[in-house]
């Protein structure tokens, strides 16, 4: 008799809610750490999204006792390295996480879909391949969001950019936040694209062809993802946690940019109370953020303002020099 497919469902939210995922090097950082121990824990991954405050991970796996310690494993790792690289401590994952087995090929199908199209759930893409974070377009490409890399071709940065990968995949280690700094130094734009297509392809650990199994050709599984809106009512997650417009998340980071004295995005984690309650406010006359979205971004309790602040905003004068 044939044995029935299964897998599990791993949803897990940042400790508190607030954003997780600030710059290309944490999320880089997370996905080498997830490679590194699937291969240790010898866990079947499917699927991976992430998002800004939270995961979805899909996985074929031969007991709970092995679940657990993938899980465990790549939490308490990111940990460390985003509290070292943050300046900031504490718990960086709620517990416990969130699990739902799935029982059989439709019901893997319909969990794949819900996962791959989280972002366009949350207006981040139009098409669940359009978008890096989910990893479904490295299924067929190795390069998708950049020009092909030719080392012979490559400048002197580049070329030493992929030797530091290189290196650090035979070694079977993560690329840290000291790390990846080394490899994106001195790369432009283009580059930067490239070398962050060659880091997903290089550490690749999605089992692509057990995914394209449920459906008859790639193609097919995702002209399905695009066609149709799924959920997973298994996981404890919100109708606002499902759906939203986290494009507000870039427009803050874009502003915060734009304003020139942080040498990283991150460093607003670690800003005294009254420049983060100035940024608020300054945050909501410039963008379309709610006040619930620049305290998640923040990671502050915008309530604790003065109410004279949150209904009339002044310019913060951290930023204007003034």
């Amino acid at each position: 008799m044939r044995q029935t497919r299964t897998a599990i469902h791993i949803y897990q939210r940042s400790e508190g809610h607030v954003v997780l995922f600030y710059t290309r090097s944490d999320l880089l950082s997370f996905y080498t750490i997830l490679s590194i121990c699937s291969k240790r824990t010898g866990v079947k991954v499917l699927a991976v999204a992430i998002m800004y405050d939270h995961v979805h991970i899909l996985i074929e796996s031969g007991s709970r006792e092995e679940v657990t310690q993938f899980v465990q494993m790549y939490s308490s790792m990111y940990a460390v390295e985003f509290n070292n690289a943050s300046g900031v401590s504490g718990r960086v994952f709620e517990k416990p996480f969130g699990s739902a087995v799935k029982r059989g090929e439709k019901e893997i199908r319909t969990c794949a879909g819900y996962i791959y199209n989280n972002h366009t759930n949350k207006r981040l893409c139009d098409r669940a391949e359009d978008i890096r974070w989910n990893f479904l377009a490295y299924a067929e490409s190795s390069n998708p969001f950049s020009p092909q890399l030719s080392r012979d071709r490559a400048g002197r940065r580049l070329r030493s950019a992929l030797s530091i990968v290189q290196s650090e995949l035979r070694a079977c280690h993560y690329l840290n936040h000291a790390t990846l700094r080394r490899i994106f130094t001195g790369l432009n734009r283009t580059e930067a694209e490239q070398i962050t297509d060659f880091i997903i392809h290089a550490y690749r650990f999605i089992d692509y062809p057990a995914l394209m199994s449920l459906y008859r050709s790639y193609e097919e599984m995702v002209y399905s993802f695009n066609a149709n809106t799924f959920n997973d009512y298994d996981i404890s997650e919100s109708s606002r946690d499902r759906r939203g417009d986290d494009t507000v998340f870039r427009e803050m980071a874009s502003h915060i940019a734009s304003i020139g004295l942080f040498k990283n995005l991150k460093d607003i984690l670690t800003l005294p109370e009254d420049l983060k309650l100035g940024l608020a406010s300054e945050l909501k006359v410039i963008t379309r953020a709610t006040w619930r979205q620049i305290g998640k971004y923040l990671r502050i309790k915008v309530s604790a303002a003065r109410p004279e602040d949150l209904d009339y905003p002044p310019p913060c004068p951290a930023w204007t020099g003034a």
